[in-house]
């Protein structure tokens, strides 16, 4: 409800300037002169909060519409008000009432809050923004940590799976290591010891979710790089695990 209503006052009230405004069933219709009403001086000022509804030939009152909600409404916040023989009486009565006069501080509140950047919203999106940030770069840490024990032919899991245990592995040796000096691992190992967060992204799951998708990811750039090519050759070959399943190689030389 708050973004939809941020929209709206964004958006603001627009304001129709044809005259060809439909009549009623009397003859009488909407008159772009409603959109100012008149000081006690004579001088004239704008209705701002006014916008006229072609679909339903109505007036409506737009901060009411959008901010008096469970409170008692009126037919400017409702179906709209199109009684047009009334309508200047019922627009000065509409623009002394309370109800109106805290909606209309509302209206121009949020509007310069959301000028300054300083809405509901907005303080949200920040904070899901630096919370996006923050684990984009624990990401990149933890698969540049995957990319070298995997390019150096190294295991990553030990005989547990727990930070700070002896005999947990290289990967997490690794991360242990770089936090002592990077901050931004520091901060992720120090929020897992005070289970601050629970999804860490140092389990063995998530590491072969990582090694699966980087091999995807070089599989896609060896098979572009051979299409690409003018001549490559295909070599096969098969060979028993030890746990005597056969394995089958794929060379491509290109």
């Amino acid at each position: 409800m708050n973004s939809f209503r941020e929209i709206l006052v964004q958006q603001g009230p627009i304001k129709l300037k044809e005259e060809d405004f439909p009549k009623d069933d009397r003859g009488r219709k909407f008159f772009v002169m409603y959109y100012k009403g008149h000081f006690p001086n004579g001088e004239t000022y704008e209705r701002k909060w006014s916008v006229y509804s072609k679909h339903s030939n109505s007036i409506f009152c737009l901060p009411c519409k959008i901010f008096s909600i469970g409170k008692k409404s009126t037919k400017l916040t409702e179906n709209g008000y199109s009684d047009w023989k009334h309508i200047t009486s019922n627009l000065k009565d509409h623009e002394k009432s309370v109800n109106h006069k805290e909606c209309f501080i509302k209206w121009m509140d949020l509007a310069a809050r959301m000028k300054k950047n300083e809405t509901v919203n907005e303080c949200n999106l920040k904070k899901i923004k630096l919370e996006v940030e923050s684990w984009q770069n624990i990401l990149k840490r933890i698969i540049s940590v995957i990319k070298f024990l995997a390019s150096h032919s190294l295991a990553f899991q030990g005989h547990t799976d727990k930070l700070f245990f002896k005999g947990n592995g290289n990967f997490l040796g690794l991360v242990e290591m770089i936090s002592e000096f990077d901050p931004i691992l520091q901060e992720h190992v120090r929020k897992i010891k005070s289970h601050e967060v629970s999804d860490h992204y140092l389990g063995k799951n998530i590491e072969n979710q990582i090694i699966q998708l980087l091999g995807s990811e070089i599989k896609k750039s060896i098979i572009l790089n051979c299409q690409n090519a003018k001549y490559y050759s295909i070599i096969m070959g098969c060979t028993t695990n030890v746990t005597h399943q056969e394995q089958l190689t794929l060379v491509l030389r290109f």
